[in-house]
């Protein structure tokens, strides 16, 4: 989370839900690659586990 608080400065403190709703509706490319790269990672895990 670290890395994406210097484009979304306030992202730790919000609540859990709240930090979604701001990184999907991000338009900085770098908080949308890291967002991207996170979704990947998380369907090559998946893939390996069923």
């Amino acid at each position: 989370m670290s890395s994406i608080e210097h484009y979304l400065p306030n992202i730790a403190a919000m609540h859990h839900s709240n930090q979604f709703s701001v990184i999907m509706s991000s338009s900085e490319k770098f908080v949308l690659r890291r967002l991207a790269k996170f979704i990947f990672d998380s369907f090559e895990i998946r893939k390996h586990v069923e």
